[in-house]
């Protein structure tokens, strides 16, 4: 968690939770560091005994906390500059507590999870553009590296938290407040894990494929000119049936840049606990709430 810019955003959030004002005001300007260590310092001090209740009796409060920079990363910090990134590393010692609370409770146990048994499709997650054996195509890839195709499919376990999935509450872009999902068993075949941000880079050294910079977003948010990388989902669909990410490597992997050889690769736009189904038969959906 303490790796990635949404994992410490996330973890600055639940410090400053109650000073939402104050906090986006700080993350927008970030220009004094030692300042804001000194105010971050002051606030962990007093609200870690708080987090670490707030874990085991009301764990939606939490998420929802993470849910916000998890919508918002992409949206809005992230390409207003890499500065701010490196400044927000430079708090690690002071959050190391807060991360270690959110990892000694079992009620996020699940963070660090293989893909779930029960998964469902939550409204919006299907794939719209290209068949699997186009998945080099540019279009349909742009600035997600994620593959959303037409016989694609993501999911993420539930319930959780109150809710009927992970991605009902915690997704980079939720449609509605009370998105429908529906129960969706998974095709035989085996299920590639991305638990760390190194099993990522692995993953685009084994099927690389060299990936244009959407509008130079990609510099502006990391600082890194590229040349970029992403898996080349072609050839990964011919060795197994599914991609999940954990959303704890999510944390620690979105919008920052891995190196690998030939130069960089990114992971944007992949939902938290997100397993992409890279060849579905529509037919498999099974809808518990009048979800098609």
């Amino acid at each position: 968690m303490l790796d990635g810019p949404v994992g410490q955003l996330s973890l600055i959030g639940l410090v400053l939770d109650e000073h939402d004002m104050l906090l986006d005001y700080e993350l927008s300007v970030l220009t004094d560091v030692p300042r804001f260590r000194k105010l971050l310092a002051t606030r962990a001090s007093t609200r870690l005994p708080e987090i670490r209740e707030l874990a085991h009796t009301d764990s939606r409060r939490l998420m929802d906390v993470v849910a916000r920079f998890v919508e918002s990363t992409h949206h809005g910090f992230a390409p207003s500059g890499h500065r701010r990134f490196v400044a927000l590393r430079s708090c690690a010692d002071i959050l190391h507590p807060v991360a270690e609370a959110l990892t000694a409770a079992p009620e996020f146990s699940w963070w660090w999870d293989t893909v779930g048994a029960n998964q469902f499709i939550t409204q919006t997650a299907t794939g719209t553009r290209i068949d699997v054996e186009n998945l080099t195509d540019d279009e349909a890839l742009d600035w997600w590296v994620v593959p959303r195709a037409s016989r694609t499919l993501h999911t993420t376990r539930g319930p959780v938290a109150g809710a009927g999935s992970v991605g009902a509450i915690c997704a980079e872009d939720i449609a509605t407040e009370d998105p429908e999902v529906a129960h969706f068993t998974p095709p035989a075949g085996d299920v590639l894990e991305l638990s760390t941000p190194r099993e990522w880079a692995q993953l685009v050294v084994k099927y690389p494929r060299k990936m244009r910079d959407p509008s130079n977003e990609w510099r502006r948010m990391t600082g890194c000119n590229g040349p970029w990388l992403v898996p080349d989902w072609s050839q990964v669909a011919q060795h197994c049936a599914g991609v999940h990410l954990p959303l704890a490597t999510y944390l620690a992997a979105a919008y920052r840049p891995i190196p690998v050889d030939g130069g960089y690769t990114i992971l944007a736009g992949w939902d938290p606990d997100a397993t992409v189904w890279l060849d579905v038969d529509a037919a498999r959906i099974v809808s518990s709430r009048g979800l098609t």
